[in-house]
Parts: C-alpha cells; structure tokens; sequence
C-alpha cells in the first residue's frame, strides 16, 4: 500500500507538502480501554516514522506492556500521552531524548506506572506541560523539585496522587522561571512546601486532599498573580480570621472546604473584590456571610451558620450558585432575599431551620436548573413560584411541610426534570394517570397522602418511589414497560391484585418493593429474568403458591423478604445458586419439608435466616453450623424436632473473657426467642433454657 492511502486512516495526518505522517492520534474516544481500547504490544516498525510531531495513544489497554524504549527515536516528537494506556512498570528514561517535546502526559489512574528518579527530565528543554498523575514517586522523594526547575519553559506540572511525602518540604528554593500551574493533590504532604509560596508567576495551586495543618497557607496571599487556590479537604485547622487577614488580592476562586476552620468571617473578606468562587463548606464557620459583590459561587454548607439569612445576599447580583445548606440558619426567608439574583441557577437552602414567605404571585428574577429546599418549611402550600421556572432540572422539597394537592400546571413544567423528590409532605389527591419527567429521572412521592390508581412516567425512569400513601388499584400491567428502571418502590399502599408478569421485562431493576399491600396471585416466574436484581421485598401480602424456581436465576439477589403471605411448597433447590444472599426471611407462610443439608454450603455471607411460623418437619440440619456469618436464627413455631447443635454461634476467648463474635439471635421452638450477647448467656441460657 502506498504511503499516501495511509493519509486518509482515521487518526493519521501527513505533512501536505512532503507526505509524511506527523501525526498518529489512536486514542480511544470511549475512554473505556477494556471494552473498546487498542491492546497488545506496538511493534517496533512504528519507529520508522522519523517525522512524527503528535502522538496520542490514551484510553488504550496494552496489557500492563512497558512503554517502548524505541520512542527516544521520535526526535521532533512535540506532543506524547500515553494516559490511562494500559502501559506498566518503570517508565523509561531515554523519554528524556526527545529534545523537541513539549506536552508529555503519562498518567494513570490505576498506578501502573512508576519512577525511582526524575534526573531524565532535564534534557527537554523544550517541555511546557508535565503530568504524571497517579505515577508512583515514592522512590524519587523529594528528588524531583530540582529538576523540574531546571526546565526553562515548563508551565503546568500535574503530580496528584504520587505518593510524594513530607521529605519535599525540605527544599527551601526552586527557581520554577515560568511555572503558572501545579496540582499536587491526593499525596501525602502535612505542610506546603516552603518554595512553592515564592513562584511568583503561579497562577493556580491544588493542594486538596493531603494532610496540610497549620496557617502557614496565608503565604500564598503574597504570590502577586494567584488566581486559583485549592486547599481543599486538609487538616488546617485554623481560624478564618487567620486566613483572611490578609489581602489575597487577585485571587479569583478559593476552596478551603473540609479543612476544620472555625469562627466567624471576618470584614476584611469583602476585600476581596476579585474573588468570584469561595468553598468554605464542612467547616466551623460561625456567623457573618459577608459580602463579595462579584461573587459566582458561594458555597457555606455543613457549618455552624447561625442567625437569619441575610438580606444582604439578595445583592451579590453575580450570583450563580449559593448552598447554606446544613447550618443552623432560622427565621423569615421572603422576596427581598433573591431581589437582585438574576443569574441565580443552583439554590440550596436544605436543612436549615428558615420558613418561606412569598408572595403567591411572586415572579422571582431568577430561572434554576436546581431546587434544594429540604427540610424547610415551606407553609401550608405547593410553592406557586414554581410555575416561573421554564429550565429547572432538580427540585427536592422533601419534609417540607407542604399540604394540599399537586397543581396540574407543575406537570407542564416537569418534563425537564431528572429529580423529583416531594417526599415526606402532607401532598394529597389524585396524580395524572401518566406524568413527564426526563429521561432516567429519579422520582421519589413517598410519605405523603396520595391516593387513587398507581401512575407511571410516559418515558423511561430510573427510580420510581410511592411508598407509604394511599395508592389503590392494581399494579399497572404495562409497569415493565420502564425496562430501565432501578428501582421500584411501592411499599406500604393499598393495592390489590396480581402481580404483572411484565415486571420481569425490567431488565436493569436492582430492587423491587411492593411490600405490605393488598396484593394477591402468585409470585410471578417472570422475575427470574431481572438478573440484576439485588432486594425483593413481597412481605405483608396475600401471594399465595409456591416460591417459583426461577428466583434461582437471580445470582446477585442479596435480600430476599416474603414474610407474612400465603405461600406453600417446600423451598426451591434453585436456591442453592444464591451465593450472594444476606438476608432470607420466609417466615409466617406455609412452608413445608425439612431444613435442606445444602442450606449451609450455598449462602456463604448469610447474616439473616427466618423461617419463623411456618410447617417446616425433621430435624434441626447440621449444615447450619457452617453458615459463619449468621447473626439472626429464628426457626420458631415450626414441627422441627431433635437438639439443637451445641456450638451453634462461634464462641472465642478475648482479653481472658468469653464473647460471642457477634450479636447472635436465636429463636428456636414455640414462640420463644431470645437475643444472646455473651458466650456465658448463650451458653447457660440460650442452651440451656431450650
């Protein structure tokens, strides 16, 4: 084949003039390597192409293969990244021959990689962009920091998740000529590094997650062009006073979230009139938001906030984002609030102690995308200023004290919305048959009064959750139509009927729940068919038949509840294949046959086993001395007969004193059950008294 036809390859580029190829991007657009990445080992012909500038290997998966020594040979290489390739090992230092290279991104998310020095690094003196995320340095210590140095041209260095150790600290002085951005995120440093603070061209530091104490982090307020700081997630553990003493003039986006900083906001934070993003959530702040008239994002959740919200909010007209959610804020939440937040579009007043008051013809200037009013106290009725949002994507105004009916107009305005949570409120009447949300919405209904028939989403859902109203009627037949749907909950109604066969067309459920209903039949066989099903949940009806066998099918079931029915027949062999199960309550039905043997070898990680008040005859089976995770037994109001084991419940010496390994119940015979803590009580009592 002619070298002009391999110009015309997906990912190839030639030079125009010459023919050439300089360019080789194969990187796997799906980013998932291990369904549709390029794999095997690259062979050594590919170093034939002497004029390659550009390449892109990434997202592949090359089986854990070294990365080829035979690279060095790309000698006007300027861009190589190899992230997320599938290469392993130690990364080889002729790299450090390609003088042209200017983009160098080895990184990886698993840590295949690793390096025992950086010395290899000092001969691109063309390099301007260095990551090696996930690159193990441990062994390179802090023997790192004067190479990079020694780079001219190097602006942006990515070294997050690198295991590097407090031993950095120790170099005093780097002399980093152009450095404008460095990510040393998720290691393992406890202080930042004395040099760092002395780059004078940075423009953006990450330091988030490491073990960073101490108020040492207010020298970065003397970097004359900082405009991103992210401390995020440390142990700082200072007072805000401390860090906002200073001017922190230019910086634009501060995140100090997770980091134990107490007390109250000091004035001095309105002088930071460049600052558009402040992060201060799980902290300790006190009291006083403040006001940063440019603000774009505020976010002072999970503090110790007190007071009222402040009116003076309603003026930080730049205003996108705002979460005081978690706090301690009370009082009159009204229009003069939002009076001036025209770009809001993420609100979260949730768990606070505040009571709306509007207007009920309030137009707020505003359009979310989301809501989060949860746990407010929203008065008696539906928010009416809801019918002005045309773009809102989330709303969640669950425990809200909200009564009365859902207007229909609030389903003109749903079709958007991929959560919906209304749930534990006092909403009562009737929802349309069928109601719009978007595609994969999460919507949650439960603990309310809603009553008359069930209804279903017009597309397919993710979640779907009416539990505890007062629903009634029978379960939809078309309900397996959402074959998306993860979870299904419609526990604690008053519906009747079968259950549809159609269920068993949800092929991606995790949990089905219409537990405690009105619901006759028989357990349908079609629900062997939901092969990722993980809870059942049918107790409290009035199913009756056998369990069908089919439930065997079911290998990543880990709960099954069919309590309190009318279901007969012995238990399915099929059983045997539910090696992942937890949790097996049978328990008041009609059962019949004996305990099987194989009960103890097929449920290796069973914590829970009640067959309580059924007709299950012969002996106690021997096989449940093998079920070692067990912590509750209740086999009472049985025919069983014979004696029970006695090292039922494993017994261990600790500090010269007898426990049981776990809390262990036990119920065996008619009606009488009994908890056992320790191995003195389980022996002399639970034994004995048997």
């Amino acid at each position: 084949m002619a070298r002009s036809d391999c110009c015309q390859w997906w990912g190839i580029g030639c030079n125009n003039r010459t023919g050439a190829v300089i360019t080789v991007d194969i990187h796997n657009p799906d980013q998932f390597p291990e369904k549709f990445g390029l794999g095997g080992e690259l062979r050594s012909s590919l170093a034939k192409l002497k004029s390659l500038e550009y390449l892109d290997l990434s997202f592949n998966a090359f089986n854990g293969n070294q990365i080829p020594t035979f690279f060095e040979s790309f000698e006007r290489l300027r861009y190589l990244n190899l992230a997320n390739s599938g290469f392993g090992g130690k990364i080889p230092p002729n790299l450090g021959n390609i003088p042209s290279l200017q983009h160098l991104d080895i990184s990886s998310t698993f840590g295949e990689n690793f390096l025992d020095n950086l010395e290899w690094v000092t001969g691109l003196k063309s390099l301007k962009y260095l990551v090696l995320h996930g690159v193990d340095l441990a062994m390179v210590g802090s023997k790192w920091v004067r190479p990079l140095s020694m780079l001219p041209a190097l602006s942006e260095v990515h070294l997050s998740d690198c295991k590097l150790q407090r031993s950095t600290l120790f170099v005093s002085f780097a002399n980093f000529s152009s450095l404008a951005v460095i990510d040393l995120s998720y290691n393992k440093l406890n202080s930042i590094p004395r040099w760092l603070v002395n780059i004078s061209s940075l423009l953006s530091v990450d330091l988030s997650y490491n073990s960073i104490q101490g108020s040492n982090s207010i020298g970065f307020c003397n970097l004359p062009n900082l405009r991103f700081l992210n401390i995020g997630n440390n142990n700082l553990g200072v007072s805000s006073y401390q860090l906002f003493k200073q001017s922190w003039s230019k910086l634009e986006v501060l995140q100090l979230d997770n980091n134990f900083v107490h007390g109250k906001l000091p004035a001095s934070i309105g002088n930071m009139t460049s600052l558009t993003h402040l992060d201060l959530s799980r902290n300790y702040i006190e009291d006083n938001l403040g006001q940063i008239l440019k603000l774009s994002t505020l976010d002072v959740s999970s503090n110790h906030l007190t007071g009222n919200l402040p009116e003076s909010m309603g003026k930080l007209s730049l205003l996108k984002y705002l979460d005081v959610s978690s706090n301690r804020l009370v009082g009159i939440v009204s229009e003069s609030h939002f009076s001036k937040l025209k770009k809001l579009v993420f609100l979260d007043l949730s768990f606070n102690s505040l009571i709306f008051n509007f207007s009920p013809n309030w137009v707020p200037a505003f359009q979310l995308k989301s809501l989060m009013m949860r746990s407010c106290n929203l008065r008696p009725s539906f928010p009416g200023w809801l019918k002005s949002q045309r773009h809102i994507l989330e709303v969640d105004s669950s425990n809200a004290n909200i009564s009365g009916s859902i207007p229909n107009w609030f389903w003109d305005i749903s079709g958007s919305l991929f959560l919906l949570n209304f749930s534990s409120n006092l909403l009562q009447g009737h929802l349309p048959s069928t109601f719009s949300v978007d595609f994969y919405a999460k919507v949650d209904l439960s603990f309310n009064l809603l009553e008359g028939r069930i209804p279903l989403p017009s597309n397919q859902i993710a979640v779907l959750n009416l539990s505890n109203n007062k629903f009634s009627g029978p379960i939809p037949e078309n309900v397996g139509d959402n074959s998306l749907i993860l979870v299904l909950s419609l526990a604690s109604n008053q519906i009747t009927g079968a259950i549809p066969t159609s269920i068993g067309r949800m092929q991606e459920v995790q949990v089905i729940d219409p537990s405690r209903n009105n619901l006759t039949g028989r357990i349908p066989k079609s629900i062997g068919n939901c092969s990722f099903l993980q809870v059942l949940d049918l107790q409290n009806n009035y199913l009756t038949g056998r369990i069908p066998s089919s439930l065997g099918q079911l290998t990543v079931l880990h709960t099954i509840h069919l309590r309190n029915n009318k279901i007969t027949g012995k238990l399915p062999s099929s059983f045997k294949n539910l090696s992942r199960l937890r949790t097996l309550d049978l328990g008041c039905n009609r059962l019949t046959g004996i305990i099987p043997q194989w009960i103890g070898e097929a449920f290796p990680v069973l914590k829970i086993l009640g067959l309580r008040s059924n007709v299950f005859s012969g002996e106690l089976p021997s096989a449940l001395l093998k079920l070692s995770s067990l912590n509750v037994l209740d086999l009472a109001e049985n025919q069983l007969r014979g004696t029970i084991p006695t090292n039922l419940g494993v017994i261990r010496e600790i500090d010269n004193r007898y426990a049981v390994d776990k809390w262990f119940y036990l119920a065996i015979g008619l009606g009488f059950a009994v908890g056992c803590k320790t191995a003195a009580h389980f022996r002399n009592y639970c034994f004995h008294r048997h």
